[in-house]
């Protein structure tokens, strides 16, 4: 048992490390190349793409993977999340075309959010499938195409570098590109390895939406907080410069979250299968929750320490002070939040698979 769950942290810290260390890295030298002005746009369209699907996951996610951890009679629920996350895709990406059709944005940013929706869309349609696998367990397929669809970003970026063509668009293809990669090789592993069937009941759909809506509403609250932020500063009519120095505070900050990501898909399928026969928790397994809230909350301090401490001179001298003493602020007060996350993401997770 303690082999298995040693596999499943290692699988899913391959997976996180592959999504968030080298995704930071590819934003890392998207900052480091970009002007502030232009990264600020990108990442403006970058998170209110990332709003849009969340707004149309209609928090699915988290039930699928509970359904399926819970009984391999819930498989359907992956196949059922996959044809509702296509449908939605297909029609914001025709409503955000519009928008940038009639709303146009003097200073562009409008303009870049189809393409940046693209490739949001193509990793909303990835998540179904990871998350199908996540449930069985599975974590080291995704992982290992995470890590080569990652790498690939860099790749291209160092080439569009060197060509002297990289900009927001250039970046914007980049990562459609990639997670169109992503989608096609998990696609194929899940239909060829696993019991996955891309079958649609309608009337299974309308019960996981159903069981779904409950949860929806804590995904938009949730979402919002941690997007509404950047959304507001474009709405407003913020300076993107100034949404450059937040943006890049904001992905280190999601960093410094690394270990949640890591845990959160190992726990709740624990929990899940712990509190499938409706009984209460015994007093070793609530032993275990404690000893595993003082583990998190030991790295949920540590890390932003240590990060604060070393932000203004590592980040100065590597951008050249374009962020580091800029954002400072920025940076230290999202990072007071970090325990915060830590503690409500383990109650949460308790009372999500209960």
């Amino acid at each position: 048992m303690k082999n298995h769950i040693l596999k499943s942290f290692f699988s899913s810290g391959l997976q996180a490390i592959a999504v968030q260390v080298l995704g930071v890295l590819f934003i890392a030298v998207v900052a480091k190349v970009l002007p502030k002005e232009e990264f600020g746009i990108m990442q403006w369209a970058n998170v209110t793409a990332m709003f849009i699907t969340t707004l149309l996951s209609f928090g699915m996610e988290q039930v699928v993977v509970r359904r399926i951890a819970a009984s391999a009679a819930s498989d359907w629920a992956a196949a059922a999340f996959l044809i509702h996350n296509l449908v939605g895709s297909v029609l914001a990406f025709g409503i955000t075309l519009l928008a940038a059709f009639l709303l146009p944005d003097p200073n562009g940013a409008s303009q870049y959010l189809p393409l940046f929706f693209a490739a949001q869309g193509v990793i909303f349609l990835v998540t179904p499938l990871k998350q199908f696998l996540n449930a069985k367990h599975i974590f080291t397929p995704y992982g290992i195409v995470a890590v080569i669809s990652n790498t690939l970003k860099l790749v291209l970026a160092y080439v569009l570098i060197k060509n002297g063509s990289f900009n927001i668009v250039g970046t914007g293809i980049i990562l459609f590109t990639c997670a169109s990669i992503e989608l096609v090789a998990i696609f194929i592993y899940v239909r060829v390895k696993t019991s996955f069937k891309l079958r649609f009941r309608f009337i299974a759909y309308k019960k996981l939406l159903k069981e779904s809506m409950p949860q929806y509403l804590a995904v938009v609250f949730d979402s919002s907080l941690s997007r509404l932020d950047m959304l507001l500063l474009g709405i407003i009519g913020g300076s993107y410069v100034a949404m450059g120095e937040y943006g890049f505070a904001y992905r280190a900050f999601e960093m410094a979250r690394l270990p949640i990501v890591i845990i959160a898909p190992i726990i709740l399928n624990i929990f899940s299968k712990m509190f499938i026969s409706g009984k209460k928790l015994t007093k070793d397994k609530q032993h275990i929750i404690k000893q595993l809230y003082s583990l998190e909350m030991f790295f949920a301090v540590l890390i932003p320490l240590a990060l604060n401490i070393i932000w203004s001179p590592v980040m100065d001298d590597f951008f050249d002070y374009k962020y580091g003493t800029a954002n400072a602020t920025e940076f230290m007060l999202l990072s007071i939040c970090i325990p915060l996350h830590f503690f409500i993401n383990l109650l949460w997770t308790i009372s999500f698979a209960n």
